[in-house]
């Protein structure tokens, strides 16, 4: 009988869809291994996401923003499915959920804050401080670094990219864009002379406010395409010369595939990685698009510009894939398998 991996996650318009798209990527992994995976969430709003890729999704009929008030129902239903083995994705934990859960199975939680010492046997940080994370010794064990990255299996083993003209950037928003980056960067960089030659790729997530709006203001310009929802996003990092993107998952997708581009923060819980980004001469930070959007506006320019040289390109590109090797849901899922 194969082990079945629990996977608490939510995705809405608020905390977008980045959640449940990381543990995808680690749920497709389990299964290519022989384990099953069935995911646990507060409401409808991820279900279409969680079954078009063939996962059993249950609902809890809870608040995805507090945790608490859920436990006796998922305690309940922990006993119930018998469940031992449970990857936890959301920020809205408490000290208290976490140790409720982790008495009864045994708990792996996907950190980016490091808010409080997590009572689980397991902590993963992938970003690209989390070696430098300090974490309370103990009995937990942790999985830190890029190596762990939980990206689709099409971003393994990417093969080095030609560096010709910048013609074609990328733009990502992630899964909501509340803040309007799309509609304000496509403008920017339509108005601006030096990208007259460039084609502008424009991808919009599933909760995208805009995205109507969008699709027919654009709809006859040749240079920009409006993309939303794509199924193949790795083709277009791949086709693609430059991106610029919010510092989520995406991040390591593009550092996968060697595409160079600039990052922008929409949330706390991405300062830390953008900074380091930078810091590791992998991505420019153009900032923080809730406090300054028009210098973002401009710093992204400056460093598209310098993005035409193409030999800088090449340097970054290699930095990047060198840093991301796409295989960190397989090393993830191994590890929650490998104790049942």
């Amino acid at each position: 009988m194969s082990e079945t991996l629990f996977i608490r996650a939510d995705a809405n318009e608020i905390v977008g869809t980045g959640h449940v798209m990381r543990c995808l990527s680690i749920a497709d992994q389990v299964r290519e291994i022989g384990g099953d995976v069935v995911f646990v969430t507060a409401d409808e709003k991820a279900v279409p996401m969680v079954t078009a890729r063939g996962y059993e999704a249950l609902v809890l009929g809870s608040r995805w923003d507090a945790l608490d008030s859920e436990l006796d129902a998922f305690l309940s239903l922990i006993e119930e499915r018998g469940i031992r083995s449970l990857l936890v994705d959301s920020y809205y934990v408490t000290e208290n959920y976490l140790r409720r859960l982790s008495e009864v199975a045994e708990v792996t939680y996907l950190d980016d804050l490091n808010r409080f010492p997590y009572p689980v046997q397991r902590v993963i940080n992938y970003n690209f401080y989390g070696p430098e994370t300090t974490y309370p010794a103990g009995e937990t064990e942790y999985l830190l670094g890029t190596e762990y990255a939980p990206l689709r299996p099409e971003f393994s083993n990417i093969p080095e990219r030609g560096f010709g003209a910048l013609r074609k950037i990328l733009i990502t928003t992630g899964g909501t864009d509340a803040y309007g980056v799309a509609e304000k960067l496509l403008a920017r960089l339509t108005a601006e002379k030096e990208f007259d030659e460039c084609e502008l790729f424009c991808v919009l997530g599933r909760f995208h406010a805009a995205k109507e709006e969008l699709l027919v203001k654009y709809a006859g310009n040749e240079r920009v395409h409006i993309l939303v929802n794509i199924p193949n996003m790795m083709e277009y990092m791949c086709a693609c010369d430059a991106a610029v993107l919010a510092g989520g998952t995406t991040t390591y997708e593009i550092c996968a595939c060697g595409l160079p581009g600039v990052v922008y923060t929409l949330a706390d819980n991405q300062f830390d990685n953008a900074r380091s980004a930078g810091r590791l001469g992998i991505l420019p930070w153009a900032g923080d698009v809730r406090e300054d959007m028009e210098g973002f506006l401009n710093r992204t320019v400056e460093e598209l510009l310098k993005l035409e040289d193409a030999i800088y390109r090449r340097e970054i590109s290699a930095r990047m894939q060198k840093m991301v090797d796409g295989s960190g849901a397989v090393r993830i899922a191994e590890k929650l398998l490998k104790e049942h």
